[in-house]
């Protein structure tokens, strides 16, 4: 049982810090320079595909993708740090 719920919150806290990244993590202007423009839409032309947001608005996510997974791992093993500092320097009742 505890396993299933240690898998839940990070489940959880993956799907958190993806929600956050997806919203405040932007790794674009609003509104896009023109040179920044210019550029999706020459690599939408190379691609063959003809809308430049088919290629950007999936570049954008795996971007926020990559950065919660790193989040994610990095959360995880700082917990673990500080979890075995203190049980280590609390002392245990029998």
């Amino acid at each position: 049982m505890a396993t299933l719920v240690r898998r839940a919150y990070k489940t959880l806290l993956f799907l958190v810090i993806l929600l956050y990244s997806a919203k405040y993590v932007h790794t674009y202007p609003i509104p896009m320079p023109d040179d920044q423009l210019e550029f999706w839409y020459r690599m939408s032309g190379r691609l063959n595909i003809r809308n430049p947001e088919d290629l950007w608005i999936p570049t954008m996510w795996v971007c926020q993708l990559v950065t919660t997974i790193v989040v994610h791992v990095l959360i995880i093993r700082l917990w673990r740090i500080c979890a075995r500092r203190f049980w280590k320097d609390t002392p245990h009742e029998h």
